[in-house]
């Protein structure tokens, strides 16, 4: 996909980077250049940066990170050119090479560092609830089957009453036969109540132009181990419902269906718990009784500010927990992330909840 958008972008950044390498020729031949070099410079600049039109692909993020590095550090230039040693460092590119190394080398850390997020919640309705939540693995990004495993071990020994797979367990680039171990592994955890998956944006390989396996395989593969696949349907267990709602996705069908229209049978006895990919409806869902809704799908905002700026600019939950009266909306980060192994964001984690 390419974005029209991107070329203004590369058109700026390219005008950064022609003067970059102008002085940086200046410094090295130790000599005045020819004010007519520069059309041409930038020319090769621009035709250069063309991969980084796509904002997605790995050549736009190094691209994009080098950009802003090097910006930052000519404003923090201004105040100490004095200094000798930064005379070289900043207009050298050294200190943006070491810089934008060490965000990568953090990022990479990040997405393969695995934490555990853990959020209390209190309910007049049941007690000593436990959930685990898994969202946003993207299967083969960053974790391989073992990894998988050592994962869901420890999530054994949390003793929790519900596994939530809660969408985007795998994507476009995760093979048939992964997507097949993957439910296998995921379907042996440990649980007292069932393990219960809804649908994200990426799991039915929409974006996949000779898709390997849809929708139905999924539903098929994972029902093979007892998890419940939740595509706007109810499920009750014991004093519990869990609301699985169909992926809204970026380019809807219209197949999802109205809450309204789903939650027909209210009942204030059961705890309701809605599972969304996408954190939707929060207020609309708080106002028909719900008690908790969770959620992935941000990763948090993958690469920093990207988290920042989306909760600056709407009212999404990017991350987090946020109350309406009785009602809680958390939102993972997820365990993993999409296209690249790298996350500077926000951390790779799985949600404990437990209901008290």
């Amino acid at each position: 996909m390419i974005l029209p958008k991107g070329y203004f972008f590369i058109g700026i950044g390219s005008l950064y980077f022609t003067f970059f390498i102008y002085r940086l020729l200046k410094i090295l031949i130790k000599q005045s250049l020819s004010f007519w070099l520069l059309p041409l410079l930038y020319l090769l600049v621009f035709l250069i940066s063309l991969p980084a039109v796509n904002f997605l692909d790995i050549k736009a993020v190094i691209y994009y990170h080098v950009l802003a590095v090097s910006l930052f550090l000519e404003i923090i230039y201004v105040f100490v050119r004095k200094f000798e040693v930064v005379k070289y460092i900043i207009p050298t590119g050294l200190a943006c090479f070491i810089t934008v190394s060490c965000i990568f080398a953090y990022g990479y850390y990040n997405m393969h560092h695995i934490v555990v997020t853990r959020y209390v919640l209190d309910s007049e309705k049941i007690s000593d609830l436990r959930i685990a939540v898994i969202a946003d693995l993207h299967m083969g990004v960053s974790m391989n089957i073992d990894d998988l495993q050592k994962v869901c071990r420890d999530i054994d020994d949390e003793k929790v009453d519900i596994v939530v797979l809660d969408g985007d367990i795998f994507d476009e680039n995760t093979s048939y036969e992964l997507m097949k171990k993957t439910c296998r592994v995921l379907g042996s955890m440990a649980n007292t109540k069932g393990i219960y998956y809804v649908y994200g944006n990426h799991d039915q390989n929409l974006y996949a132009g000779n898709p390997q396996y849809q929708g139905d395989d999924i539903r098929n593969e994972f029902e093979k181990y007892g998890v419940t696949v939740l595509d706007d349907e109810i499920s009750a267990v014991e004093d519990v419902m869990i609301i699985g709602r169909g992926d809204a996705r970026f380019y809807n069908d219209g197949s999802r269906l109205m809450m309204e229209d789903l939650y027909t049978d209210r009942n204030d006895e059961y705890y309701t718990i809605v599972l969304d990919h996408q954190p939707l409806d929060l207020e609309l869902n708080a106002k028909l009784g719900c008690d908790l809704q969770i959620s992935g799908h941000t990763h948090g905002g993958q690469l920093f500010p990207q988290g920042i700026v989306q909760s600056l600019t709407s009212d999404t939950l990017v991350y987090g927990k946020r109350e309406i009266g009785d009602f809680t909306a958390i939102t993972t980060s997820g365990i993993a992330g999409w296209k690249y192994p790298i996350k500077t964001g926000a951390p790779s984690e799985y949600l404990i909840i437990d209901i008290c």
